[in-house]
């Protein structure tokens, strides 16, 4: 029997919307198309027996019905199977086919219920048998966002498509792909009118007493009425069950329920439904579909819910035709609910007066580009030329687009990368969401130009749509893809794009080194592990922030952006790149307007770069290292990254605000959201690599929740730190480890690259100052020190005071401060230092300390008390203040070491002036006037400031070089003294003062 004879013979016993809605499928199967048919049915007008109808009746031999949930899936199945057919039509003859449930799609010709959960766990190759072995397939979306599953069953199967909505929302049916010629839209008004559901009445409650005298006076009024209460949360589920269980026999459903039914408590929603005597029953999101319950005429709505969706998915349960009840809805959201439901009419009527075709027909990106453009004059004059009028289906794309600035991320492929695929599957991705798509291929590029609305952001009831056209340029690379989007689209860790994590950033900073000259002009790194006295994310900016002396202090944060420039030998700029980490972003800071073919060349000598290497330097190095493994201890604690969001965003009760949030993990994360709890599941995907957030507990279903999932597993968002001290951070595991720990060359340490090797702190007879005999240094002249002393190779730079002195008499630090004009020893007493040196354009503050070791090793024991007293005087060299003398200053006009000393040298001043042994009056104006020197040149941002340790016969530079480069087997007193060092690095570098060690070889 053919569909519309049947209809003819069984219009008694359908409704009249019904029998349209499957006269239209009729038509629409009729005709050759890809698109689906779109069927809208509110809540309550008889969508399930349109399913079966459609199901049983078309000529289609293998039928396959999706649905979002269980619940859905197991009325379906009862529905569709028979009871439809035999128990509402009462049809004992006609031949049904068969029905089966989802666990096999191989039982031959038949019906077929399954759930887009049930296709999203299918493999691939599965999922495509699904494509091809249908010839009819429907899908119940209910209420229910799209699934992304839908996207790949559409993208290739040739079977007919048919879509039953009940909430016709724009933005959905752009991924739904419906046929704007064929559609059947029957509105709540319309569905009213014809006496198929009831409209409800909305009162609003003041306050609790109110309620329960509201609940009472319904449920006392007909005894055969029920009430259901919609809460938010689980303790809202318990709350209301204590307050109203006095008055009826009440029922409570949530998963986290116990399975005792004690108290009428239940994690089911059927054992619920049977209990004697129930007039109320309580849940969250348990009825909110495939669940019929006729006698429901009450609705408690206790918190202003998320979303309009999910607002007549609620009110659906209660506007079922039974007997002449009217149904209400008790709502205590203050008007909300009753305001959104009000949205929801205006919308509904304008589709009951004629606007359905209008609405449709603007599911069509094209049509609205077309109206959009048609009234443009082809040919416009713009930006000081004539131009002509875009046509998207007409481009030359080599001659017409041209890349304002190339920003490029370089992706990882996967074993099974396919660039076709990849292509396919971006343009269904981008069709999917309403953009108007064009693919061409240009040279060795593919391009996608893409056209799609967004809506004003200005408007709160109004929408207005803002057209904007985007540039996708893909190219294959040895190391990976290379994407341009000035849409900013996310590629890395997409699974179903078969892209894996972005190219490391150790790779991509092989750009930090593309010339022998670079300047390290930003960088952006995150914390790992817990960050709580120290920030947890750093932003760094300098002229060249390789010149600071890095610390260990980066090695407890993974770099996540770098900006550098590349100089050549004339100190011009060769290229500049910003990097980013988490992207894969590589994008050119120098230059600008590409066309096609130069965007080519570009990214063929960016992947050429990353696949040769090159040594970023020790500064990026100095950053966290990533780790191969997940680590197997268990998870600690989670931090959740809300910075990005623009301004505190409202979350149903509850506010998310821009700013960190440490959570601990127990068996899931939950957290409170200034009043409203979000319960998020954590799961670890090897496939991606990546941890991934999902919904669970009291959030399941809360379409106002939905979005922090989704934001939360985008980009750097997530931390995850592990009990073994292990990081997670985008995509990437982190270890701390210190840079010994990392067997770093010698060339890459900052605390090796301050040591300097000298000769002459090596020997048996040398001296800090000179050999004592009777408590005197009986070997130190008026004019000069022990000659076996360091504090003598230090005086020797008072030679540059006579020109004639030959620069090998200058002694071996004299090319460490070229010019010196300023020599003063300062030891003994409250001392800034030994000695003060200075030129014009240097200030040296020195600390010397000499051991008794022939072959001195590198432990931090012989460094320790001259660094740090090194470090406690530092402030000399960083204050401004020049009444802040240091605390011997009144000694500096006296012999050294004292004037009461046997054998004194006559002066401190050992250069002053120009005068070599400037010997001081009686007073400090001598003193005043070094002084004043020392003050003048400090302030000077011309004049480097340095602090020198200097250190005989007690530590060696090739020791300590040779004994941090393999962390395995390196003294513990080496790992000490590198981190001493490095410390001492990082409080100079803080102050802007160079640290240098001068050492045994």
């Amino acid at each position: 029997m053919e569909i519309l004879e049947y209809l003819e013979s069984a219009k008694e016993k359908l409704r009249s919307c019904q029998l349209d809605a499957v006269r239209s499928f009729v038509s629409y199967a009729e005709e050759k198309t890809d698109r689906a048919l779109l069927i809208n049915l509110p809540t309550g007008a008889g969508k399930t027996g349109v399913i079966s109808l459609i199901a049983h009746l078309s000529k289609y031999s293998k039928v396959l019905i999706i649905c979002h949930r269980k619940a859905v899936k197991d009325q379906l199945l009862r529905e569709v199977s028979r009871k439809f057919f035999r128990s509402t039509i009462k049809d004992k003859e006609f031949e049904l086919k068969k029905t089966y449930r989802d666990s096999n799609f191989n039982q031959g010709d038949g019906i077929y219920i399954t759930s887009f959960q049930k296709l999203s766990t299918l493999e691939e190759e599965h999922l495509a048998d699904v494509q091809k072995t249908f010839d009819l397939i429907l899908v119940d979306e209910g209420h229910a966002e799209p699934s992304p599953v839908w996207r790949e069953i559409i993208r290739q199967s040739d079977a007919r498509k048919v879509v039953i909505t009940a909430t016709p929302y724009r933005n959905d049916l752009f991924e739904l792909n419906v046929s704007t010629d064929h559609f059947y839209v029957y509105t709540f008004k319309e569905a009213v009118d014809d006496d198929v559901v009831s409209a409800p009445i909305y009162e609003q409650i003041a306050n609790e007493t109110e309620l329960l005298e509201r609940i009472e006076q319904r449920l006392t009024a007909d005894s055969n009425l029920k009430c259901i209460v919609k809460c938010r949360s689980l303790d809202e589920i318990r709350r209301y069950h204590a307050l109203l269980s006095p008055l009826f026999v009440t029922a409570s459903v949530h998963d986290r329920l116990g399975t005792e039914h004690g108290n009428n408590e239940f994690a089911r929603v059927g054992p619920a439904l049977k209990v004697d005597g129930l007039r109320i029953i309580i849940h969250q999101h348990k009825l909110d579909e495939g669940v019929d319950i006729p006698e429901a005429k009450l609705l408690l709505l206790t918190y202003e819910l998320g979303s309009g969706r999910e607002l007549v998915q609620a009110v659906g349960r209660i506007v079922r035709k039974y007997e002449n009840s009217q149904p209400f809805v008790l709502d205590i959201s203050q008007g909300a609910n009753e305001g959104m439901w009000e949205g929801y009419r205006r919308f509904d009527d304008y589709l009951a007066a004629s606007g359905a075709a209008e609405f449709i027909k603007s599911l069509s990106t094209s049509y609205l580009i077309e109206s959009f453009l048609k009234n443009l004059p082809k040919y416009s004059y713009f930006d000081k030329r004539f131009k002509e009028r875009l046509d998207i289906n007409d481009l030359s794309p080599e001659n017409d687009i041209k890349i304002p600035y190339a920003s490029v991320c370089f992706i990882q492929k996967a074993e099974d990368f396919s660039l076709p695929l990849f292509i396919d599957r971006l343009y269904w991705n981008l069709h999917g969401s309403g953009a108007l798509v064009k693919n061409y291929k240009a040279l060795d590029l593919n391009i996608l130009i893409y056209i799609e609305f967004g809506s004003s952001n200005f408007f709160s009831q109004k929408i207005f749509f803002e057209p904007k056209l985007n540039v996708i340029a893909i190219k294959e690379i040895q190391s990976g893809i290379a994407i341009f989007d000035s849409g900013n689209g996310r590629y890395y860790n997409q699974e179903h794009f078969r892209l894996c994590n972005s190219i490391h950033i150790d790779k991509l900073t092989a750009l930090a080194a593309k010339t022998k000259i670079n300047q390290i002009k930003e960088t952006h790194a995150r914390a790992i592990g817990q960050a709580v006295r120290r920030p947890e994310s750093v932003a760094l900016k300098g002229r060249d922030l390789g010149d600071s002396q890095a610390n260990q202090s980066n090695s407890r944060y993974a770099l996540t952006m770098v900006k550098v420039d590349n100089l050549g030998l004339d100190g011009k700029k060769e290229s500049s790149f910003y990097i980013g980490a988490r992207s894969g972003r590589v994008a050119d800071q120098k230059e600008s307007n590409f066309t096609l073919q130069d965007l080519s060349q570009w990214i063929d000598e960016i992947g050429e770069t990353i696949e040769s290497g090159g040594s970023a330097g020790r500064l990026i190095k100095s950053y966290a290292q990533p780790i191969a493994n997940k680590p197997s201890s268990a998870i600690l604690s989670v931090l959740l990254d809300f910075t990005d969001l623009d301004q505190a965003t409202p979350v149903g009760l509850g506010t998310i605000f821009p700013d960190f949030s440490y959570v601990d993990y127990i068996n899931g994360i939950s957290f409170d959201a200034h009043g409203e709890q979000i319960e998020l599941a954590l799961s670890y995907s090897d496939e991606s690599s990546r941890f991934e957030i999902e919904l669970t507990g009291s959030s399941i279903g809360k379409d106002h929740h939905e979005w922090i999932a989704t934001y939360l597993s985008t980009g750097d968002r997530l931390k995850v730190l592990f009990e073994n001290g292990v990081t997670y951070l985008n995509g990437t595991f982190y270890k701390l480890a210190l840079p010994y720990e990392q067997g770093i060359a010698a060339e890459d340490s900052f605390a090796s690259n301050s040591i300097f090797a000298l000769n002459e702190l090596l020997g048996e007879h040398l001296r800090e100052k000179g050999e004592i005999l009777n408590n005197q240094y009986h070997r130190t002249t008026s004019d000069n020190f022990d000659t076996n002393s360091i504090f003598y190779l230090i005086d020797k730079l008072k030679g540059y005071g006579d020109p004639t002195t030959p620069l090998g008499d200058l002694g071996p630090f004299a090319k460490y401060i070229p010019g010196c004009d300023l020599v003063i020893c300062t030891d003994m007493g409250v001392e800034p230092g030994d000695f003060i040196l200075s030129s014009p354009d240097k200030l040296c503050f020195v600390h010397i300390k000499c051991g008794d070791a022939s072959a001195p090793q590198s432990s931090a024991g012989a460094i320790a008390e001259v660094g740090s007293q090194a470090i406690k005087n530092i402030h000399f060299l960083a204050s401004d203040d020049a009444d802040i003398k240091p605390g011997n200053f009144t000694s500096w006009r006296t012999a050294w070491p004292s004037d009461r000393a046997t054998f004194p040298l006559s002066t401190r001043f050992r250069l002053t002036e120009g005068v070599i042994n400037n010997h001081a009056p009686a007073d400090d104006s001598l003193s005043d006037r070094a002084w004043n020197l020392i003050c003048e040149r400090r302030k000077s941002i011309r004049c480097k400031k340095e602090i020198w340790v200097v250190m005989g016969n007690s530590f060696s530079a090739r020791h300590f070089t040779e004994s941090i480069g393999n962390p395995h087997t390196c003294p513990s007193a080496s790992i000490q003294a590198f981190q001493l060092i490095e410390n001492w690095l990082s409080t100079a570098d803080e102050l802007d003062i160079d640290f240098k060690v001068f050492a045994s070889p």
